[in-house]
């Protein structure tokens, strides 16, 4: 998985490789969704890139769409590595003994669903708030709403529930471009 990463971000690709070999793994959660393996690096030279690093998949056994993979820094330094699967339960999967084939870019992986952030707006909040989550793509500018991995309905009202088809148009947010869901969309999948 590193491997790949790496050739998406040559510019850093030796100091990633040198923090690697220095990586303790210090936890790994199943959330159902996906995973998360937290690690711990000792201090040396930070990777001086935003995060997070890759857009990488994999087939994965168990799931028919496989998965997308994301490493996080932080302050520098290799924090965390995120498996997100596309809409498919994996709490059943044991991450440390699972075969993972096929890695690579997203784009030549087998599955063929692309994962994007897109924010949803808030409803009785008493002021505008957006809250960022992930959407996956349809075509034409239309995603499946997913959820956040501490989604609460009763926290928090989302404009478009989890599992709505949303259509989104890029916006610019405090300086950055967003997509902004607007409307339901048509089912399209």
């Amino acid at each position: 998985m590193l491997d790949v990463i790496a050739l998406q971000v040559p510019e850093v690709a030796n100091a990633l490789a040198g923090q690697w070999e220095k990586v303790h793994v210090t936890a790994r959660e199943n959330t159902g969704a996906g995973f998360y393996t937290k690690f711990d690096v000792p201090q040396g030279s930070p990777i001086e890139r935003a995060a997070p690093l890759g857009d990488v998949g994999a087939s994965v056994d168990g799931l028919e769409h496989g998965m997308g993979f994301l490493l996080w820094l932080q302050d520098g330094h290799i924090h965390q590595l995120e498996g997100y699967s596309y809409e498919e339960n994996t709490s059943d999967i044991d991450f440390e003994r699972v075969v993972f084939g096929a890695v690579g870019p997203r784009a030549m992986t087998t599955t063929t669903l692309i994962r994007d952030h897109i924010y949803i707006p808030l409803i009785d909040e008493g002021t505008e708030v957006i809250r960022p989550t992930f959407g996956v793509s349809l075509g034409s500018g239309t995603y499946r709403v997913l959820a956040t991995p501490a989604y609460d309905p009763d926290d928090e009202h989302w404009k478009f529930p989890p599992g709505s088809v949303v259509r989104c148009t890029r916006e610019m947010r405090e300086g950055s471009e967003v997509l902004l869901a607007q409307e339901l969309a048509c089912d399209t999948g």
